[in-house]
């Protein structure tokens, strides 16, 4: 064999190698976009808590060990960059389609994207769009009514941070908010949504200034009195610069310490949620049986 057809059996070779790991690539981003696989892993895991994210969440909690540290059966559904429309698809076409339904279900957000819909819902990359697509059902109208309003666009920059997108009360109307609680109430899930500490307020913490510490405010009120919960993490001092990629706006956890402190205190807070719900349900029954026996 020459030289020249070595090097050609080489480049072939290493063509088709390329070609086969590009398609597993495929897959297991496929495979975050199947909705009976999903349902099929509700059903068959029977989890307890659902996280639901996208890269804040799959790279910065491990379900693993959140399941070590509540004995709870935690499982996440994730896929790649998507905001608030694909995370309000996955509680209506997946979480509660599912003939299992977990006690809780957390849903990552950070800075104002709970209350900006449009952004990245797909227009601006097809990945988005298909990881949307594939999670609708045929009929969607709420879905194209608030992502994809008429004159919609997404460049894919992060929703502004002030005037009006920065006022929580006047945008939550036109968001998904209230309809992704309504789901939770209605199939007896406690809904969290879990604000993630984003490595800007570690870099110039005059960032989070007076309105956008009242968006975060407004939220968790309205959270709570439609019935759900807000864990806010903006202000722990446990996730420090080290926690972070050494990469300047970039709001990734490191491997495995970031990612074992926002998991670890994650933990915490769903154990008290937990404890919380509990004697709720045991208040709710010792006042339905009193009332039963005083008939």
């Amino acid at each position: 064999m020459t030289y020249t057809t070595k090097n050609l059996v080489t480049f072939i070779t290493a063509a088709c190698l390329c070609q086969v790991m590009a398609l597993n690539v495929f897959a297991a981003y496929k495979a975050h976009w199947d909705k009976d696989e999903r349902l099929a892993v509700l059903n068959e895991e029977k989890p307890d808590v659902v996280l639901v994210g996208n890269s804040m969440m799959y790279s910065n909690l491990s379900p693993k060990l959140m399941s070590e540290l509540t004995g709870m059966k935690v499982v996440a559904i994730q896929t790649h960059g998507c905001m608030s429309a694909w995370k309000y698809l996955v509680l209506k076409n997946i979480i509660a389609a599912a003939d299992h339904k977990p006690k809780i279900v957390v849903v990552v957000t950070r800075r104002n994207n709970a209350t900006s819909p449009e952004y990245r819902n797909g227009k601006h990359r097809k990945s988005y769009m298909r990881a949307i697509e594939s999670y609708r059902d045929p009929e969607e109208d709420l879905l194209d009514a608030i992502a994809y309003p008429e004159g919609s666009t997404d460049d894919g920059k992060f929703p502004s941070l002030t005037g009006e997108m920065i006022n929580f009360n006047k945008m939550v109307d036109k968001s998904f908010v209230p309809h992704m609680l309504k789901i939770a109430k209605e199939n007896n899930f406690h809904l969290v949504y879990a604000v993630h500490k984003t490595r800007e307020l570690i870099d110039d913490p005059s960032c989070e200034t007076p309105e956008r510490k009242k968006y975060t405010r407004d939220f968790a009120g309205y959270v709570e009195k439609h019935g759900g919960t807000l864990f806010n993490y903006k202000n722990t001092s446990e996730l420090q610069l080290k926690h972070y990629l050494q990469k300047p706006g970039d709001d990734h956890l490191n491997e495995p310490e970031g990612q074992r402190v926002w998991t670890t205190l994650m933990a915490r807070d769903l154990e008290k949620l937990s404890s919380d719900l509990a004697a709720r349900e045991s208040a709710k029954t010792d006042a339905k049986a009193l009332t039963q026996n005083k008939k």
